[in-house]
C-alpha cells in the first residue's frame, strides 16, 4: 500500500501539472476535466498512504483498513477478547463507484489529524458533500450541450485561468474542480514532505515528483498562487 501511495503521488503530481499546462494554453474548461482526475488520483493515494485502499486481488475487489478503530469493550471483557483487530479486509461484490471512493476519502480524512496539514484546507474538503463531487465531472461526458466556460471555440486568457480557482471550495463555483485538485495535492504534498523527514526513500520520491521538481517554473504558477493564498488563511 505504501508503494501504491507513492506511485499515486506521482500520478497526482503529473496530472496536476498537465491540468495547469492545458489551462495556461487557454483551454480552461478541459483543464477542469483533467483537474478532477488529478484530484481523484490524489484522493486514492492519500487513502493508501493513511492505510485505506480498495485494490483488486484476483478479480475480487476488497477494502483494506490497516488501522481500524478499536472495538467497543464489552461490559465484562475477557483476556481472550482482543481489544482491536490488526487490520480489516472486506470483500465487495463489485468495483466501488467514484461516489463511494469520495465517501471513503472523507471518512479517512475525518479520522486523521496530521499536524503537518493546513487545517483550513482539510476542513474545506470535509465540508463537501461527497455525492456532489463527481457530478461536476460527469456533466462533461453525459450532458451533450454542457460546457462550463466560454472557451469552447476560442481560447481563454492566462490571467482568467489564474483567477479560476477562486477563494473557496464550493461545488457551485466555476473553478471548483481546479481548487479541488489543488487542495488534495496540497495535503498529499504536505504529508509526503513530513514523511520525507523520517525516510530517505520518501524524500527521494518527493524530490523527483513533477510539481516539486518544477518549483518556480511558470507552468505551476497557478498552483503556487493557490498555496500562497491558503498559507495566509490558516495553517
Amino acid at each position: 500500500m505504501l508503494w501504491e501511495a507513492v506511485f499515486l503521488f506521482h500520478k497526482c503530481a503529473h496530472t496536476n501539472l498537465a491540468t495547469q499546462r492545458v489551462g495556461e494554453q487557454g483551454m480552461h474548461s478541459w483543464s477542469l476535466f483533467n483537474a478532477y482526475h488529478s484530484a481523484y488520483l490524489g484522493a486514492r493515494g492519500l487513502m493508501a498512504l493513511l492505510g485505506t485502499a480498495v485494490p483488486r486481488i484476483n478479480t475480487v475487489t476488497v477494502a483494506i483498513d490497516l488501522f481500524p478503530e478499536p472495538t467497543k469493550k464489552a461490559r465484562r471483557p475477557t483476556m481472550a477478547a482482543p481489544e482491536f483487530q490488526e487490520f480489516v479486509i472486506v470483500t465487495s461484490d463489485g468495483d466501488p463507484g467514484q461516489r463511494e471512493i469520495w465517501d471513503a476519502f472523507q471518512r479517512t480524512l475525518r479520522q486523521t489529524e496530521a499536524k503537518c496539514w493546513n487545517a483550513t484546507v482539510r476542513q474545506n474538503l470535509l465540508g463537501l458533500s461527497f455525492a456532489e463531487i463527481s457530478r461536476r465531472r460527469n456533466r462533461f461526458l453525459y450532458t451533450s450541450h454542457f460546457w462550463p466556460l466560454l472557451d469552447l471555440i476560442q481560447d481563454g486568457t492566462a490571467p482568467d485561468f489564474h483567477k479560476l480557482f477562486g477563494t473557496e471550495l464550493d461545488v457551485d463555483e466555476q473553478g471548483f474542480l481546479l481548487r479541488l485538485c489543488f487542495s488534495i495535492y496540497y495535503l498529499f504534498d504536505q504529508l509526503m514532505r513530513d514523511l520525507s523527514g523520517y525516510s530517505s526513500v520518501i524524500k527521494k520520491q518527493l524530490e523527483g515528483s513533477r510539481v516539486f521538481a518544477s518549483a518556480g517554473v511558470p507552468a505551476i504558477s497557478c498552483y503556487s498562487s493557490f498555496v500562497s493564498q491558503v498559507s495566509s488563511i490558516g495553517a
